[in-house]
């Protein structure tokens, strides 16, 4: 066949039969996650049966556990664990999920129950609403602050330290999928951390705005508390069971061996840090939509059109607009939020960001 003119190269196919050259690799045998060879007997909590952030959550956790890992589990609700059935479990998982109402469905007796099971050994693994309610049963002594910056789903880089039972096949960085999500603060367990906003080791991959406020705050900490322990994280570590490098810290924290040595919490730092979370507010699947603070009026008058309810923060210039969604409906469902871009860009603003959910 007469080669192709250079105009054309690169384009179709040259039609040439190739001869490719494989080896057979023997057959691996299959290796089963677990310690030592033994999975825990594990338990995921999903905080919420109707919420669309806890359903989607611990969706993602049950495909990355039934697929991937090939690791039992039992399904568990607030109720489960009022009504005793925490006995037996080792390692309890807790995705995203509302944690104000999951922390109410608990009553007296799940709070007590779970408290006491961590204390007595249990390992809690939380990431978003999980997080919040860890905080606030008083599992560890971080503390939780709504974001100000704009960060709607963007890979940022953190550091791994490399000391962590956490760090087993990760490396020294990962890249953390964030979105909207609480910053955290601790003054110790931190093992996993954005790196100062201006140090060469910060780097970010994709949109934000502001993202500097997690500059040297906490994306996991794993603390002890009594003879058990609470592997905390800021983010969704397994975004859409596809975020691989923070799934694999969240493989090593269900099943990897206790740190070597940790101090136990402070009991005020841990009071403090419950505080807080329960000040915390609960969304559930919100609309976000951020303005430059000249076009707040233009915003609130739109919002106010919509029969929206939301609450306003103001940083660096920029408001921020957190629009109610109780009921967690998607964007087709939702009475406004599909039409929400179209009725900025006619009210003349230019956002700075908005999320539907």
């Amino acid at each position: 066949m007469e080669p192709a003119p250079a105009g054309q190269r690169g384009r179709g196919s040259s039609g040439a039969v190739l001869h490719p050259r494989s080896v057979p690799l023997r057959t691996l045998p299959e290796a089963r996650p677990g310690h030592d060879g033994k999975a825990p007997k594990l338990g995921v909590l999903q905080l919420s049966g109707t919420s669309s952030s806890a359903r989607q959550s611990a969706g993602w956790l049950r495909h990355r556990l039934d697929r991937d890992w090939k690791l039992p589990f039992t399904l568990l609700t607030p109720a489960d664990v009022a009504a005793g059935r925490l006995k037996g479990v080792e390692v309890l998982v807790t995705p995203n999920g509302p944690a104000a109402s999951a922390y109410t469905a608990l009553g007296d007796a799940g709070r007590a129950a779970l408290q006491q099971w961590t204390r007595d050994g249990g390992r809690y693994i939380g990431w978003q609403g999980g997080t919040q309610l860890a905080a606030r049963l008083g599992l560890t002594t971080a503390t939780l602050a709504e974001p100000t910056s704009d960060i709607p789903g963007t890979l940022l880089r953190v550091k791994v330290d490399g000391a962590s039972p956490l760090s087993k096949g990760v490396g020294a960085t990962a890249w953390n999928f964030t979105s909207y999500d609480p910053v955290m603060k601790a003054s110790s367990g931190v093992v996993v951390s954005y790196p100062q906003a201006d140090s060469p080791d910060w780097f970010v991959s994709g949109f934000e705005r502001g993202a500097s406020e997690l500059g040297g705050t906490a994306a996991v900490v794993d603390q002890p508390l009594g003879k058990g322990r609470s592997v905390l994280f800021a983010a969704e570590p397994n975004f859409r069971a596809f975020s691989d490098g923070t799934a694999k810290l969240l493989h090593n924290a269900i099943l990897g061996p206790d740190p070597a040595k940790a101090a136990a919490p402070q009991a005020a730092a841990t009071a403090k840090a419950a505080q807080e979370a329960a000040q915390l507010p609960s969304y559930e699947s919100p609309i976000r939509v951020s303005v430059k603070a000249a076009d707040a009026a233009k915003a609130e008058s739109l919002l106010r059109a919509a029969d929206a309810t939301w609450t306003r923060r103001g940083a660096g210039g920029v408001v921020h607009y957190v629009i109610d969604n109780p009921r967690g409906l998607p964007a087709d469902h939702h009475p406004f939020a599909g039409r929400l871009p179209s009725l900025i860009r006619k009210a003349g603003i230019t956002p700075v960001a908005v999320v539907l959910p």
